[in-house]
């Protein structure tokens, strides 16, 4: 017996199945991309605009926000200052436009330029506070992380994810001036800002992948421009109060107003 002619003639595949196998090679590839973050919303394209349109609103709370929470200043006073500081978890002005809220759209794969200031971000400790308290932040920049003051700060910042948070960074600045970070969260887009050293100071960053992302102002209104037609969805988050989604519609040349309303007990 001739062992040869026992072994299976190798025939080459049809043009139908190697199609079919590339095409499964190829989505194995991507899906694989994904999981590992190297494909992601990051892709972000920069492309002229065909008469953009604009959205803007403004942001309210429906109800009596709380009084402010009292945290007792125990250590470095001549920095941090004495006695209590005030923590204000809700803040609005005379006619209850909520502060600290920031308004974005989610997942628009092109659009405007990002503006030069997206890539000279900081996060500055002045006087024993994050400086600004809430800010938005090109996702995967290099970010300059500043003590301003001469005393010991232990920057501390949680990736939210849900209910649970992991921490992007602890850094320990003992001495005054620039550290250089990377703003680069993998799962959420909300950052929690703490100093290990004085518990009472707390700061916020909304990470995004484009550049239609903004905090509202003094008086909760908003505007976010140079946008494609097209229909979106349009979110609002505050740190506090959660986050809520609109679906929008954007025309061209023209402006779409859309106010949000957060209820409070």
């Amino acid at each position: 017996m001739k062992l040869k002619n026992m072994l299976p003639v190798w025939e080459p595949p049809s043009s139908e199945t190697a199609n079919f196998m590339n095409r499964t090679i190829l989505l194995l590839l991507v899906a694989g991309l994904l999981l590992t973050g190297v494909a992601s919303a990051q892709d972000y394209l920069e492309e002229p605009i065909d008469s953009p349109g604009t959205i803007t609103g403004r942001v309210v709370l429906n109800g009596e926000a709380p009084a402010p929470l009292k945290l007792l200043i125990t250590k470095d006073v001549e920095v941090c200052g004495l006695g209590y500081r005030e923590r204000v978890e809700v803040d609005v002005d005379e006619n209850n436009g909520l502060k600290n809220v920031v308004v974005f759209i989610e997942d628009v794969p092109l659009g405007k330029a990002w503006s030069e200031a997206s890539v000279e971000s900081s996060i500055n400790q002045e006087t024993c506070r994050f400086q600004p308290h809430i800010q938005v932040m090109r996702n995967g920049i290099d970010i300059d992380v500043i003590n301003s003051d001469e005393t010991l700060h232990n920057i501390h910042a949680y990736e939210l994810i849900g209910r649970a948070r992991k921490t992007l960074f602890n850094i320990s600045q003992p001495e005054m001036g620039p550290i250089a970070e990377v703003m680069d969260p993998t799962r959420g887009n909300q950052i929690s800002l703490e100093c290990d050293s004085h518990d009472f100071m707390q700061g916020w960053i909304f990470v995004t992948d484009n550049p239609y992302a903004t905090v509202v102002d003094e008086h909760g209104i908003y505007e976010l421009t140079d946008v494609p037609a097209g229909t979106y969805q349009v979110s609002v988050w505050h740190p506090r109060l959660g986050i809520q989604t609109k679906e929008l519609v954007v025309n061209h040349h023209d402006s779409t107003e859309s106010d949000f309303v957060f209820d409070i007990e």
